[in-house]
């Protein structure tokens, strides 16, 4: 859902739902980075939340939230693909 929020797309597609759950299986994730201006601590959180390995993922949302608010602080936290220039 993060990925999707700031660049406007999904992680995944595929014409079927069995479709992205195989590139979900089979692809590593998209660097949000090439399709929106993510700062590299966002783009990490975003890969992580997105790992396949629960041991790799934020353990909670808490965590989530915390990272991103630390994001939040040092200014590197970009406008979400749904804002407009004036939002």
């Amino acid at each position: 859902m993060l990925f999707e929020l700031v660049t406007g797309q999904p992680a995944w597609t595929g014409d079927t739902l069995l479709a992205i759950v195989a590139a979900r299986l089979s692809q590593t994730p998209p660097d949000p980075r090439v399709y929106a201006p993510v700062s590299n601590g966002l783009a990490q959180l975003i890969l992580d939340c997105l790992a396949r390995s629960r041991d790799e993922r934020p353990s909670s949302a808490a965590e989530v939230i915390h990272r991103l608010t630390a994001l939040q602080a040092t200014g590197s936290s970009p406008r979400l693909a749904s804002q407009g220039p004036d939002q």
